[in-house]
This record gives structure tokens, sequence and C-alpha cells, in this order.
């Protein structure tokens, strides 16, 4: 007998969001909950994916479910394992398979249509991706004594062992995926320096297996992998000592782009921002992410244009623990359970409106700002996009009129200029003519 879920609408800590957001012409989409499996009783979930027929699949605790899309019913359950939760699941370009990791560091795979659970490998896995053609399954081996820098390959029709990918330059291995055409891995391997572990960002030619190309070595530690749908760069998320940031990789151009949380914080009013969500692309000029502020209780998500490098819009969602995408449909699911939804090419337009009093003008290439007090701040300037246009530098804000210089040729239309320092945070548009 199916489960059936209330569907309703929910905005989640609105208020609160729109405080930290410092460009306001971003515009907010309404994700709404599909279902709330938390319902069923306590425990975590660990992500939901798309089918291929357009319904769900999501993880609740240590079950995946298989969801219908437009009612938010469960259809059926699928092999109950007596395990600790599952995370980081994966499916098969066909639908036919599906896998998730248990803390632990094991593989389960299960087959979609029948719900049976197929194979858990001996081996411990960090992560694991499908071939396209769902023929082969990559599993990055963790860091034991018999496989250092080891990548495993099965076989999905008989789940037998086909080859092992080992370099001797690399201890361990770490967040791994495949290029939609099946023919390069990126990987995050480790190596040790001086008995010091780090990491580095790899590609590996299928092809050749004997080798490997290293893009670039870091640090700590990369927390994901992701190639976007048109194979063309690859993304994922480093948590540096002194850092954090949103890593994009053009295979084409070799440009790389961050996302930073210095920047970050100044988009989103000063937040003192403790962690960043691993990017999910939404297509290939868009990608996905949030951060969880200082705090510890609340989460900001947000998509992201890549090639104009701004935010393009706000979601009122709490903490995604996964993002799913279709042609047409955001998916979200965060660790409460909560499943929503949103159609991520209905955005919403709103209006510029720049107010008729405003202690801010533009002219003779200058800012004149009027402040009621002094203070030292850092100004920046953005198009009405939330686009940065340029960093206008520190300076010390006196009682009453100033002037910042801009040094940036200006076109016509309407911007905005943000102000930061220790005590103040400013954020107000302007209009040149």
């Amino acid at each position: 007998m199916r489960t059936k879920f209330i569907v309703l609408a929910v905005a989640i800590l609105l208020a609160a969001f729109s405080q930290l957001r410092a460009i306001p012409d971003v515009p907010t989409l309404q994700v709404d909950t599909l279902v709330d499996l938390s319902k069923t009783g306590g425990g975590e979930a660990g992500g939901a994916l798309f089918l291929p027929d357009g319904n769900i699949i999501a993880i609740w605790k240590s079950i995946p479910h298989v969801i219908d899309s437009k009612t938010g019913e469960v259809i059926r359950r699928m092999d109950t394992i007596k395990a600790s939760p599952l995370n980081y699941p994966r499916i098969t370009k066909n639908g036919l398979r599906f896998g998730a990791i248990s803390e632990g560091i094991k593989l389960k795979i299960w087959d979609v249509p029948t719900g049976k659970l197929l194979f858990q490998p001996k081996n411990s896995i960090y992560d694991f991706c499908f071939s396209p053609d769902g023929t082969k399954l990559y599993g990055a081996l963790s860091n034991e004594k018999d496989n250092p820098g080891t990548i495993v390959v099965y076989d999905m029709a008989t789940f037998e062992e086909i080859e092992r990918l080992s370099f001797t330059s690399v201890t361990w291995g770490g967040p791994i995926d495949i290029s939609p055409d099946g023919q390069t891995l990126a990987v995050s391997v480790g190596y040790k320096i001086n008995d010091t572990f780090n990491n580095k960002f790899i590609l590996i030619n299928l092809n050749d297996k004997q080798n490997y190309t290293s893009i670039e070595s870091l640090k700590l530690q990369i927390n994901s992998m992701e190639f976007s749908p048109d194979g063309n760069q690859v993304s994922f998320l480093y948590n540096g000592s002194d850092d954090l940031y949103i890593y994009i990789y053009n295979l084409e151009t070799k440009e790389k782009k961050y996302i930073r949380k210095a920047e970050l914080s100044v988009l989103f009013g000063g937040a003192n921002i403790a962690a960043i969500g691993k990017p999910k692309f939404i297509d290939s000029n868009h990608i996905y992410s949030g951060f969880k502020d200082g705090t510890g209780k609340l989460w900001y998500s947000f998509s992201w244009n890549i090639p104009e490098n701004r935010i393009k819009n706000y979601f009122d969602f709490l903490g995604p623990v996964s993002v799913g995408v279709n042609d047409s449909i955001l998916l979200f699911c965060n660790g409460a359970g909560v499943i929503g939804i949103t159609n991520k090419k209905a955005v919403p337009v709103k209006d510029i409106i720049v107010p008729k009093e405003n202690n801010i003008t533009y002219k003779n290439n200058q800012l004149e700002y009027f402040s009621n007090k002094p203070f030292i701040g850092e100004s920046y300037l953005y198009d009405i996009n939330g686009k940065l246009i340029a960093y206008l530098g520190t300076q010390l804000f006196k009682s009453g009129n100033n002037t910042i210089p801009v040094n940036h040729p200006i076109l016509n239309g309407v911007y905005l200029l943000t102000i930061i320092s220790d005590t103040e945070y400013i954020s107000k548009k302007f209009m040149v003519e």
C-alpha cells in the first residue's frame, strides 16, 4: 500500500534570509515542499535524484524510496539494509541502477525496477560514479594498506572487478566523477610531501590509463567533484586552512574560476560564513550552492551564473544535502527529510525602483556619499543583476559628505554601492543618467 503525504507549500526563514541579501533586485524562487519524510520517524535524509520517468528516488535513513514527483506519494521502498544512514546517491543514466554509501565507506547498489539490493563490495569505497552507458562502476578506494592511490573498476552486469587504476605517486583516493562522454575521470587524490598529506585535482584519460594530468595541487581537502552536463567544466568544493571556495575549471580554455567565501560574505551583507555547500551544476552555465552562517542554524541557497560571474537568484529552502535537476525542475532534499521542488525556468522579474530621496549621487567619475558618523569601510560597486563591477578600496568615511573615486567606466543605468566595515553594512542603489 502506498503511503500518501500531504503536499504543502513552505517559505522557510524568509525574514532572516531577506536581511542578509545584499543584492535586492536578484529574485527569490519559491521552493514548494513536495513531501516531508521525517513524519515517518527520526533519522536523516541522504539525498534525492530524478528518475528518467520524472519521479524521484530519495534516501530516508538507510532506505531508498521511490516518490511520485506530482503528488508526493511514496510509491514503494527498496530493500531495507541494516546499516547506518546512506549518503552520496548516484544513478545510472538509464535509471536501472542506484547506488549510495553508508558510514564505514560501504557502497550499496540497488536494481531500481525491482528494488533489490544487488551488490555490496568488500572494499571501502570513498566515492564512486557510473559510466554514462551504465556498464561500469568506478570506485575511489579509501586509504588502506593494500590499495594506495587506487581506483577499482567493476563490471555492472556481473559486479566482477575488471581492473585497478594505480599511480605510484598517489597515496589515497577522494571524490570522483566521469565525463558525459565516458572518456575522462576527474579525481581528487592525495599525495605526501615531507610526511604531510596534500590534495591534487587530476584528470585521467581512460584511453591512456598509465598517466594522469595534474591540474592543481592544494594544501587540504577537496570535498566534491562534478562534470558539467556538456563535459567542458569540472567543479568542486575546496576546504582549505585559510580559504573556502567553489572551484570551476574549464577543460577547453584551461580557465579557473572561484566563488570565494569572502566574496559571498560581501554579497550577503557581511555574513559570517561557516560552511559552503557542495556545488551542483543546474546546467552548463549555472551552478547551485549555498552556505551556512556562523550560528550553524541558518542556510542560504543561490544559483550562480558562471559566464557572468554573478548570483542569478536565491532559493527559500533550508539546508539541502543534495540538489537534483531535470529539464525544467530543481529538486531539493535536506537532512531533515524535506523534499522540495521549483521550476528552474520560471524566474520572477522584479521592477527596478530607485528611491527619489537617496544620500548617494554619481558625477565626475566619483560617488558622493553622506554618512551620519565616521568609520573605516570597504566599498564595492555592483550592477543591478548582482555582478561585481569594481572593488573601490578602503577609506575613512567622515561625518557628512564623502567622495569615493570610481576609476572605472560606468554606462547609464542602475547600480548598487555596498560599503562594509566592522560596524556598518550599507547597500544603496543609485542611477547614472
